[in-house]
């Protein structure tokens, strides 16, 4: 007596084909959305408050007057202004070594 062994054949599972399918379908829906639809412009309407900030366009103030200020003039620099070539150098030379 023979012992014949055979391999089961695999059908084509339509499942797995039609789930790959779908998941496919997902992913260039989400791409075309995503780098070819523009989206709808919105439209945002001023508020009422509007009106408060067109009175800071005649405002009287001098700049002269607000340089020339005790308070203003009070004030101490603690950073230095930035120059042409770069940043004022900050810190030791080499940090390695102590102080």
């Amino acid at each position: 007596m023979a012992i014949v062994i055979e391999e089961e054949k695999k059908s084509s599972n339509v499942l797995a084909i039609l789930g790959w399918l779908v998941v496919l379908a997902v992913i260039g829906a989400a791409i075309y959305y995503i780098f070819f639809v523009e989206p709808p412009s919105a439209i945002i309407l001023p508020t009422g408050t509007l009106q408060n900030v067109s009175s800071l366009s005649v405002s009287a103030v001098n700049p002269e007057d607000v340089v020339n200020n005790d308070e203003f003039q009070a004030l101490k620099q603690y950073i230095s202004e930035p120059t042409s070539t770069g940043p004022v150098p900050v810190g030791r030379q080499n940090p390695f070594i102590a102080p």
